[in-house]
């Protein structure tokens, strides 16, 4: 796959953007009302411009959970969160504070809000797009964001060189007590799907 042009960037923004904003909404019910937001999407061609990598992500602990989608368009969704962020969550779900490793509960819990974030992003994406799409079982996995990333490519057919990443910081507002990013990955041939479908080919 080629370089994108800023056009074709600008629509998969504006794509993901409606994607985020569906999820933001499921998360916001699922935190009993608690208002979230999102940045402007970002949509870049290599991890290397990934916008979070000024944070030094590699210094923090991070819940990965990772959902294969199939259907007329293929790629993975990623919900990426801090540890303490995820306990965050994890307490207003289970009335549980914990520290440290999450507890089988505690993922289960984080991997169940991952699945109805994934299939509230899909879903709007499948409203602007008309694609039909379905996401796997997901898996979740805990760490550093080098071992966490690595372990994700392990299991998957991600070719970071080739494949546009699309990324989505959602956060509680005002008080940003947990900050997560969705990532979605769509294969080289159902980007050009999608530039078909969004006239920017």
């Amino acid at each position: 796959m080629g370089v994108a042009t800023e056009v074709q960037l600008d629509a998969l923004r504006e794509l993901a953007n409606i994607g985020g904003g569906h999820a933001a909404t499921a998360l916001s019910k699922l935190m009993g009302g608690d208002r979230f937001l999102l940045d402007v999407p970002a949509a870049f061609q290599s991890v290397s411009e990934a916008p979070w990598m000024d944070e030094e992500p590699s210094k923090k602990a991070w819940v990965v959970t990772a959902f294969k989608f199939k259907g007329e368009l293929e790629g993975y969704l990623l919900w990426a969160l801090p540890i303490a962020d995820a306990h965050q969550i994890c307490a207003a779900l289970l009335h549980s504070h914990q520290s440290g490793a999450l507890n089988e509960n505690e993922k289960s819990a984080v991997g169940e809000v991952a699945n109805i974030l994934a299939s509230s992003c899909l879903s709007a994406i499948e409203g602007v797009t008309g694609f039909k799409l379905r996401p796997s079982i997901p898996w979740v996995c805990e760490g550093a964001w080098e071992s966490v990333t690595q372990m994700f490519r392990s299991q998957s057919e991600v070719r970071s060189s080739e494949d546009i990443v699309l990324a989505i910081h959602l956060f509680d507002s005002p008080l940003r007590r947990i900050s997560g990013h969705l990532f979605i990955l769509p294969r080289a041939e159902s980007v050009q799907a999608l530039y078909q479908r969004m006239g920017v080919a």
